[in-house]
């Protein structure tokens, strides 16, 4: 759908009953900036500020909803799950909810990440701000863009016995090479209503990721660049490499995030009943 994490603030009190009644709510200590928290699985409440001084947590947001769109079928559904959970008479409105973080993305197939890393630099960061680790690439830090077979993620999940979505129980099944484009977004400056409004304005996050054009472009040819590539590759590798031209490359990942969150975004909402908790 386009999301892969959501996380929100709101000065607005859990109703800590009903939490009491489908979760377990633990006690945190003081290093923790909440006091009181409850997994719910697909979204964790965590409420009352107390690791500062009474001045400084009087002004934080009350309460902090860490969400996984990929449980629900759309965003009204995660609202009407999100807010069942409160104490408020009506429905809390969009704009008082603050994103605090959000991590958009982009899933491309059967894309090798060698392939992916031999040609990736990030627009405004330093070519040294590349790094790898345990298979991963990771570009930069706020935001920080990370990508990654999603396959090898799912299988190294499942054999810690955590949650699967039926989507991922498929990738799995199928054996699916899937390589996740995905930039976390630290306090992007969104309140909920206006990233519902224009979720597809975060795709400008995508969009800085850039590719070298090894073929074509000019002053990498004339200084032997490419040459030096493929001296030192297998053929098998130039071939990869060739399929995945830049632009098709770019315009893929812009295309699957706009049509994940305009599919999200627009679907209408199930009962609560069905939702998975």
């Amino acid at each position: 759908m386009g999301l892969d994490k959501l996380n929100l603030t709101i000065y607005e009190p859990p109703d800590t009953g009903k939490l009491e009644e489908v979760g377990y709510i633990q006690e945190k200590d003081r290093n923790k900036i909440y006091k009181y928290f409850c997994n719910l699985g697909p979204i964790q409440f965590m409420w009352k500020p107390h690791k500062y001084g009474p001045e400084m947590n009087e002004k934080m947001a009350y309460t902090k909803v860490d969400c996984s769109p990929k449980y629900f079928t759309c965003f009204q559904e995660l609202m009407d799950c999100v807010q069942t959970y409160f104490l408020a008479p009506n429905i809390i409105a969009l704009n008082r909810f603050t994103i605090s973080r959000v991590d958009v993305k982009s899933d491309i197939e059967n894309i090798p990440l060698d392939i992916v890393l031999a040609r990736l630099y990030l627009k405004g960061s330093r070519r040294d701000s590349l790094r790898t680790s345990y298979g991963s690439i990771y570009l930069g830090k706020d935001p920080m863009t990370r990508i990654y077979d999603k396959l090898n993620e799912l299988k190294h999940r499942e054999n810690k016995g955590d949650e699967l979505t039926e989507w991922e129980k498929q990738i799995l099944k199928e054996e699916k090479h899937i390589t996740r484009f995905e930039v976390e977004i630290k306090r992007p400056g969104l309140d909920l209503e206006q990233l519902a409004k224009d979720p597809e304005s975060l795709v400008a996050y995508l969009e800085r990721l850039d590719f070298y054009d090894f073929e074509d472009d000019e002053n990498i040819c004339a200084a032997g660049g490419l040459q030096f590539l493929l001296r030192n590759t297998t053929r098998s590798f130039r071939k990869a490499l060739g399929e995945f031209r830049v632009e098709a490359l770019k315009q893929q990942i812009r295309e699957k995030y706009l049509e994940g969150v305009a599919t999200w975004f627009d679907n209408k909402s199930r009962i609560i009943d069905d939702v998975p908790f």
